[in-house]
């Protein structure tokens, strides 16, 4: 007989369809857990919390304890939600009420006493309601702009001064267009030669696809022109400004707009042009990359094409990736990477030259649509050399994240945060964006749009469904049967309300064995490093274990946090007795 312990206390692996990895600290499924942050240590990710939204009052008025509220724009708003009235001369006025709505911009709700009607001031309600917010994009002085869809399909525009601040307020009101968002237009902020800024997003009307901008100092609308390779109808319309230039997705074209506000509506026809269109693009060097579509469903192919951004036709190289439902194309720390998914499965690809080598996958992938992508552009963002992308997905739809936790370490792929804490099938990615230590997103809830926000530099609450699975452990003797006999955890000091339960399946069962199931948390047997019990230190936990008999295991760590403090874990160690085969 042979005792050995097993120690993992590395923690940089993330998800992998590759369960026979040697590396310490991979895994086949990471849920809401940071492995980027340091790979010594591992802890639950931080979490949405609320986010706010304030439209400007034109008027209130009262009838006995009823008053009448008109918005400016379309409020967004349900009977039963609830608002906070702020900057009305009458105080009665200024209350957080639950309200009725009447119409698209008109709600009522109850006040006290028998204020001045109608009501004076400069009023605006505040409210966290559903609101379909469609993309994201940063001026150069801090300010976040953002692109909605109304009730009744108009493109409205709201903005967030300070947006990488600690504490932003309220998104406000800037403009609402008589035209319909397209339903998957993005926004980018544009800035001219002489200095004006504008707004740039397609609308939609019939099959007529519309470049706008809106002149922000204004605001004031205009058109910029027809997108004519685009019908309407399934359209993916990348955006990307580059060297005071901008760049749009236009179906088999690329249209652009200078820094003198000089529309070409096909700036690049894309080679083979009946066959092909853009759905994603990103810089490498001086070229574009476009990752396109064919146009045949039947095809299960997907093309990238590298466009010089001179020439108007015919590209410097193009790279056929083996597998249809093209997603999203990023230059992720100086590699290429492309996503796609179909027939339920999602592959990420690296290019090593003009080669496509397959890296991770994932399953249980939704079905696209016309209206939702499974990866839409308007969710892809890098932040601190980590890729985020919203991925829809039939069981665990979220912000996914791809990157290393330090040079030469392994590519990790982690299912980083929930688009919100309800049921993870039941979210859509719509778009979502970082500001500083800020994470912004928007998502479709079971059928009702919503939108989250972290403040990283606010003491963000952490994950209480953080999930940590192993690859599958040996102990070094896969050929050998073992008595797996327990276990050592060594993690920081756990405060009340946090905990970190142990789970253990042998030999591939398809459940973990429920009567192993251990809960280690603040007041339960540990023994403290370098103090005497009750000190805030680093602690270990010691646990025995019976009737846990395999060639090999997996074990399933699950993290529970009070919200202002969570587990941070530094090792496990598993303890094995090995009987050998002869």
């Amino acid at each position: 007989m042979a005792i050995k312990i097993s120690r993992i206390n590395k923690w940089y692996g993330g998800i992998t369809h590759n369960d026979k990895s040697d590396i310490v600290g991979a895994a086949l499924n990471v849920e809401e857990m940071d492995i980027f942050t340091n790979p010594s240590f591992m802890q639950p990710e931080t979490i949405f919390g609320a986010e706010s939204i304030s439209s400007p009052v034109t008027s209130i008025t009262r009838s006995g304890t009823t008053a009448t509220v008109t918005t400016t724009n379309q409020h967004g708003l349900a009977t039963g939600d609830s608002v906070t009235i702020s900057g009305a001369d009458q105080a009665d006025y200024n209350i957080t009420a639950t309200v009725t709505v009447t119409s698209g911009t008109i709600f009522t709700y109850t006040v006290a006493g028998s204020p001045t009607t109608p009501a004076t001031g400069t009023i605006v309600a505040t409210y966290s309601t559903a609101r379909k917010i469609l993309g994201y994009t940063i001026d150069d002085g801090d300010t976040a702009y953002a692109i909605s869809s109304s009730q009744d399909g108009d493109a409205i525009i709201w903005q967030l001064a300070n947006a990488s601040a600690t504490n932003p307020v309220s998104w406000t009101f800037l403009f609402e267009s008589t035209n319909d968002a397209h339903p998957n237009g993005n926004i980018i902020w544009h800035k001219w030669d002489d200095g004006s800024s504008y707004l740039y997003y397609p609308t939609v009307s019939g099959t007529t696809v519309t470049l706008r901008k809106l002149l922000i100092s204004g605001p004031t609308e205009t058109s910029v022109g027809t997108l004519t390779g685009l019908d309407g109808t399934g359209d993916r319309i990348p955006m990307i400004r580059l060297n005071g230039e901008l760049y749009v997705g236009n179906g088999k074209l690329i249209a652009t707009v200078d820094d003198d506000g000089v529309f070409v509506n096909a700036a690049f026809t894309i080679a083979l042009s009946t066959g092909w269109e853009v759905v994603d693009f990103d810089p490498l060097g001086d070229e574009l990359m476009l990752l396109c579509r064919s146009t045949e469903t039947s095809k299960n192919l997907s093309k990238i094409f590298f466009w010089d951004k001179t020439a108007t036709t015919g590209s410097n190289d193009e790279i056929n990736v083996p597998m249809g439902g093209p997603q999203i194309i990023s230059n992720h720390s100086e590699v290429v990477r492309v996503m796609c998914a179909k027939n339920g499965v999602l592959r990420i690809y690296e290019l090593l030259g003009k080669l496509p080598i397959e890296t991770h996958k994932l399953s249980s992938i939704s079905t696209e649509t016309n209206a939702q992508a499974i990866i839409p552009s308007q969710t892809k963002f890098i932040k601190d050399n980590i890729l985020y992308f919203g991925v829809w997905k039939t069981d665990k739809s979220g912000l996914y994240a791809i990157g290393q936790s330090g040079p030469r370490l392994p590519l990790a792929l982690i299912l980083s945060r929930r688009f919100d804490t309800s049921d993870y099938s039941l979210h859509k990615p719509q778009a979502s964006a970082a500001f500083g230590d800020n994470f912004y997103l928007a998502f479709d809830d079971n059928g009702t749009s919503d939108i989250k926000r972290i403040e990283g530099g606010n003491s963000p609450t952490r994950s209480s469904n953080g999930i940590y699975e192993s690859i599958l452990i040996d102990a070094g003797t896969p050929e050998n049967n073992k008595e797996w006999r327990g276990f050592i955890l060594n993690a920081k000091s756990m405060p009340t309300s946090c905990s970190i339960t142990f789970d253990i399946r042998p030999d591939n069962v398809t459940a973990y064995d429920t009567s192993v199931a251990l809960v280690l948390n603040s007041t339960n047997d540990y023994v403290d490093v370098g103090g005497a019990s009750g000190m805030t230190a680093d602690r270990f936990w010691y646990r025995e274990m019976t009737s846990v008999v395999g060639r090999l295991v997996q074990i399933k760590l699950s993290f529970a946090s009070s919200g202002t403090t969570m587990p941070v874990l530094y090792s496990l160690g598993l303890i094995s007795e090995s009987s050998p085969i002869i």
